[in-house]
């Protein structure tokens, strides 16, 4: 069985461990640099294997190709690239609740913030795997009176996001600032793919069809700083606990 466990201090060194104890692999650590590397090669991959499909479908009309299309299209739901953005969201709320529980044990007054942090991705994990955001698309183009409106939950998606960014502006100004800037760049990446680029694919809707090169490779793009962004916002969790003296490993046992 694997566990991950956090743990206080460091691993000794084999030299120190008691004689007939094997030492712990380093590479069973989840070293911050390490993890962010493979994060980044899964997803150099995962778009490398979206681009391929989309090429094959528009340029050698090859619509199916085995199934890889519905597995590796970073334009549809419920396949790899989904499973891999909501995997990476639930690995940041767990980091969250690592770091919630190290504040609840130094009576932090910022431990309900990393609390609510942790909470608030669970429930972006459960809107990946399920696209709980479309559902805002209907009554927006109601109220605007846009049928064609593709994108019509970025607004809601966008107020809301300025909204949380207001909300958490104090808390950034009082975590460590390393941290913060982790999270901001993040944000970032993150929110210019998933709002900023959304809205502009809509816009490219207006001219072109869903299945065109202009409409594919933003979508390509659009998915890809989604999964960058929360590389990078795993890799400030990460930061921060080796900062707090609190290691990951994985054990078998």
């Amino acid at each position: 069985m694997t566990l991950l466990a956090p743990f206080h201090g460091t691993v000794p060194p084999a030299s120190e461990l008691p004689a007939g104890t094997a030492a712990m692999p380093d590479d069973l650590r989840l070293r911050p640099a390490t993890v962010f590397a493979w994060h980044l090669a899964i997803i150099a991959l995962l778009a490398l294997a979206g681009t391929i499909v989309v090429v094959a479908a528009l340029s050698f009309h090859r619509e199916y190709l085995f199934g890889l299309r519905h597995l590796f299209d970073l334009d549809r739901e419920n396949n790899v690239p989904t499973m891999a953005s909501t995997m990476g969201l639930l690995a940041a709320a767990a980091l969250l609740a690592v770091v919630a529980r190290d504040e609840r044990r130094r009576a932090s007054p910022l431990r309900h913030h990393w609390t609510a942090l942790a909470m608030g991705f669970v429930l972006l994990a459960l809107d990946e795997g399920a696209s709980l955001h479309e559902l805002f698309n209907g009554p927006v183009r109601g109220v605007l009176h846009e049928p064609g409106f593709a994108a019509a939950w970025v607004l809601v998606g966008g107020g809301g996001a300025i909204l949380v960014g207001l909300a958490f502006l104090p808390f950034l100004l009082r975590i460590r600032p390393e941290t913060a800037r982790l999270f901001i760049l993040a944000g970032v990446i993150f929110l210019g793919g998933a709002i900023g680029l959304e809205a502009i694919g809509s816009e490219i809707l207006e001219h072109w069809p869903r299945m065109s090169y202009p409409f594919q490779i933003e979508a390509i793009i659009e998915e890809t700083l989604e999964m960058v962004g929360i590389a990078c916002f795993v890799l400030a969790l990460l930061r921060e606990l080796q900062w707090r003296g609190i290691s990951l490993t994985i054990r078998f046992g």
